[in-house]
């Protein structure tokens, strides 16, 4: 692009973390025919097999797409509209594009026509556009990711000294921290290729008096698990009218550092996913164990994330009971996942790569 191109931030739901450019990024630039934007996603996929197959499976960025290739590469599928995007943004060519490694990156390219005064400075637009995308070249993907045994948090530092929190990933898992105020926040998941579906855990840790979500009592079934060594309860949420499950788990952990000093955190721990392939993620979080040589131990407390029976409301008897019933199951969901833990938003976690993000 030009070398007077602006960098610009993409605009994220003000749940999520702000975006990282290695993940996320847009540059803008203003000629004679208006605004042209070039947005690149990286979508934590591969590729698979047959990319052009797994491209025209997600979702459209417009209702009439033309798929096909740009000039002759084969590590390409292009997509070209004529119409707006159903969010109002044009992207005349959206791209995926294969780095060498094997990552799948979105690219779009958006034009802004509104200040556009007829139908000749649009097709020059979306000409210029074009010969924009037409210069992509393909480099290893720049991923913000950890592999293998990776650190969560660092507890009872002093100096050099620290006792680490860790997890290990199997070798088709990487970890991605996101940045989040008074969170420390670290998302796993398996890398898929494009169009797969894929679980994905949250591990989310914030101050120990830090309050949870909680759902109404009965909203969902208990698991056993283990947990640094203890026993865990988790809670398994089903999204009605869907193959999605979410388990959670909430514990205040503990560790004591020594001279009077405790390092303490409320950790909430979220999986989510297809019912059928959430099971085996929680063998990844059993890995999770206390480091150090200073034969510093972690205490865990779990923190129910049920509301207790009598701190639940009395459900009305009279007329209007049914509607607070149903009120409630719609918003069971959002219960569950709320504060950092809404990236593990069951659309939004299984295919990353399956929604045209906002403009």
């Amino acid at each position: 692009m030009p070398a007077d191109t602006a960098r610009a931030t993409p605009t994220l739901p003000p749940s999520m973390p702000p975006a990282v450019d290695e993940r996320d990024s847009v540059a803008v630039y203003q000629n004679g025919e208006g605004s042209i934007a070039v947005r690149s996603t990286l979508l934590e996929s591969t590729r698979p097999d047959d990319l052009e197959a797994a491209v025209r499976a997600l979702p459209a960025p417009c209702p009439t797409p033309t798929y096909g290739t740009l000039g002759d590469r084969t590590d390409v599928v292009a997509i070209r509209c004529t119409e707006a995007s159903p969010d109002g943004a044009f992207r005349p060519i959206s791209l995926y594009a294969v780095h060498p490694d094997g990552w799948v990156d979105r690219i779009e390219a958006l034009v802004d026509t509104e200040n556009h005064t007829g139908e000749t400075a649009r097709t020059a637009a979306v000409a210029y556009a074009e010969a924009l995308l037409a210069t992509l070249t393909a480099g290893e993907a720049p991923r913000p990711v950890e592999t293998g045994t990776i650190t969560i948090v660092s507890a009872c530092t002093d100096g050099d000294a620290s006792d680490p929190l860790t997890v290990t990933l199997p070798a088709d898992w990487v970890a991605i921290r996101d940045t989040a105020p008074e969170h420390d926040l670290v998302r796993l998941m398996r890398v898929v290729p494009l169009g797969t579906q894929r679980v994905m855990v949250a591990i989310d840790l914030t101050g120990a008096e830090t309050e949870v979500p909680r759902v109404p009592p009965g909203s969902g079934t208990h698991r056993h698990g283990t947990l640094l060594g203890s026993d865990a309860d988790w809670l398994v949420l089903h999204e009605e009218g869907t193959p999605l499950a979410m388990w959670q788990l909430a514990s205040t952990i503990s560790v004591d550092c020594g001279g009077g000093t405790t390092y303490a955190r409320t950790m909430r721990l979220s999986l989510g996913g297809p019912t059928e392939i959430v099971d085996p993620a929680e063998t990844v979080l059993e890995t999770m164990a206390l480091g150090g040589a200073r034969g510093h131990h972690v205490s865990v407390t779990p923190i129910p994330l049920e509301v207790a029976a009598e701190e639940a409301p009395v459900e009305a008897q009279a007329e209007g009971a049914d509607d607070h019933e149903a009120e409630e199951q719609s918003h069971l969901w959002s219960y569950a996942i709320g504060g950092a833990s809404l990236l593990l938003l069951a659309a939004a976690m299984v295919l990353r790569g399956r929604t045209t993000r906002p403009k």
